[in-house]
């Protein structure tokens, strides 16, 4: 009986030698072997470009939903493509080089529906939902609130994702805690021209510790404000942001926190 020559015969060299049947026998043995081996080649040099962006070596990162690139140089700086989802829903989307978001941002609400979609490297809102989440606000001339403006300020990431980053980083206050003290408190913000927080007042005061955290919550926020507009002008404004402070129904409670705090003229 005729042995074929493995070792050739595995790398094509000697098939032409091989008798018909075992040439027929190979043939469907080397195409899946190669289509292996290729298929293991492009994974691996998609795993290189992965792991290499922009010329500078990442590791990815996965933690309570989240799903990041860092520099492996700098595990503290965010480089690459980034991902958040909540319960297997996608609420954000972008890319991150060296630290800074660039390219366009999408941003989901609590449905799954495409909230705002926002270019950071053209600093250009290219899709808002609403835009009417922050309406309660008034224009400031000469350091005193008139009018209100003709379009409102944004919030990248609009009401979700503030709402979201408020209930992340609230530390609610033991005492608070303690004694069952709940309540909205209600922040007058001064938002400059560019989108700059100059400002705090608190409007209606509930306890003094949740003053407190209701301060440092606003000024924790991102800077990541669009400055309102008046005849196609940025103009500086006061709005009313809301922190609610809930031991139950906290989703509930903050989206109707939202939508009384937008008939309220409070701004005087």
């Amino acid at each position: 009986m005729w042995n074929p020559p493995l070792q050739n015969a595995t790398d094509g060299k000697d098939v032409a030698s091989c008798p018909d049947d075992i040439v027929s026998t190979l043939k469907p043995v080397l195409t899946k072997s190669r289509l292996i081996k290729m298929k293991l080649r492009i994974l691996t040099i998609c795993l290189i470009v992965t792991s290499y962006v922009h010329g500078q070596e990442t590791i990815l990162k996965e933690k309570k939903g989240e799903s990041y690139y860092v520099l492996k140089s700098d595990p503290k700086i965010k480089h690459g493509t980034y991902q958040y989802s909540k319960k297997k829903q996608l609420i954000e989307k972008g890319q991150y080089d060296n630290g800074k978001k660039i390219g366009v941002w999408e941003f989901y609400d609590s449905d799954g529906s495409l909230e705002q979609k926002y270019d950071y490297s053209a600093n250009q809102l290219l899709f808002n939902k609403s835009d009417s989440q922050f309406t309660n606000c008034k224009m400031i001339v000469e350091g005193k609130p008139t009018d209100k403006p003709e379009v409102a300020p944004v919030f990248i990431g609009g009401f979700s994702r503030y709402k979201r980053l408020m209930m992340q980083n609230l530390k609610y206050p033991e005492e608070a805690k303690t004694k069952g003290l709940e309540g909205r408190e209600t922040i007058l913000v001064s938002l400059s021209k560019t989108g700059e927080i100059t400002g705090l007042t608190i409007y209606k005061a509930i306890d003094q510790t949740l003053d407190q955290e209701a301060i440092r919550l606003i000024n924790e926020l991102p800077h990541e404000w669009i400055p309102a507009k008046n005849m196609s002008q940025s103009v500086d404004v006061i709005v009313a942001l809301p922190v609610m402070f809930t031991l139950n129904e906290i989703e509930k409670n903050w989206d109707r926190s939202i939508k009384t705090l937008a008939t309220w003229d409070i701004i005087k």
